[in-house]
């Protein structure tokens, strides 16, 4: 199954939306910054390729394609706040915790202020995963982080590491007697360089602030050592489906959208 995430910037068109799903093949798109004219073409246009949203949150909507809803894909809510919405996710031969977010701006808050309230969002993922007995949990979303930045790999927050090796094979690190589980961050290759000068998926121009820099990565997405064990993953950065450039002040958006694709393993 293919899933994209993208901050949309309160896009009102929906073409941009039905190309980059078509050219994809995606199956479910999670959108932030939705704006209600973009909310109203979705679910009524019929030409489209897009089925009819999921989920309505102020800052969150989720949309499944209508092949993929004629594969019984089962999508539910199990908690949700303005920030973010936990759905199980289930159909493809596959059965996952999906979390999807959009936590504050780094521009208006504290790096302390973020950190305390990611750490309260981890504390509900997992008493989550508890609940429901596993850990195969994905997050994908806009974190308004860098996968460097404290938040994203201390211990108590979302412990990401940009080693798969680490993620698969220890599984935990331990802090104060407490073994917390790892989450795995593909999202470190950006910066490695994504082609015609692109690094990240967001990009100041003129960056005032101290700790903020051109290029960012602020949508990520975080793998569950579970999920490595039982789903083959890809992860992208979709910069060239669409013909717009972030750099550019006059584009009609400014993040880049990003896709993950699980498969189920084949047993041998």
């Amino acid at each position: 199954m293919k899933f994209i995430f993208w901050n949309v910037k309160k896009q009102k068109r929906e073409e941009p939306l039905i190309e980059l799903a078509d050219k994809t093949g995606a199956d479910v798109l999670f959108l932030a910054e939705c704006s209600e004219e973009l909310v109203e073409q979705l679910n009524s246009s019929f030409v489209s390729s897009i089925a009819a949203k999921v989920s309505k949150q102020p800052r969150i909507n989720a949309f499944i394609r209508r092949h993929t809803i004629s594969c019984k894909i089962d999508l539910d809510i199990r908690q949700k706040n303005d920030r973010y919405v936990f759905y199980h996710l289930s159909g493809y031969g596959i059965d996952v915790n999906f979390v999807v977010v959009h936590f504050s701006s780094k521009l208006y808050s504290y790096k302390e202020s973020q950190q305390s309230d990611a750490q309260d969002f981890m504390t509900q993922v997992r008493e989550l995963e508890k609940k429901y007995s596993h850990q195969r949990t994905v997050i994908i979303g806009d974190f308004n982080m860098n996968p460097f930045d404290s938040g994203m790999f201390m211990a108590r927050i979302f412990n990401a590491t940009c080693s798969l090796e680490i993620a698969f094979h220890k599984k935990t690190r331990k802090y104060q007697g407490i073994d917390y589980s790892f989450f795995y961050n593909p999202c470190w290759k950006n910066y490695a360089g994504l082609g015609n000068g692109i690094y990240g998926t967001y990009y100041y121009d003129s960056p005032e602030n101290n700790h903020i820099q051109h290029w960012n990565n602020l949508d990520q997405v975080l793998l569950r050592p579970d999920i490595l064990e039982n789903y083959e993953h890809n992860f992208a950065v979709l910069h060239d489906v669409l013909n717009y450039d972030i750099r550019k002040k006059n584009s009609i958006f400014d993040h880049y959208p990003i896709l993950l694709e699980l498969k189920e393993k084949t047993l041998l």
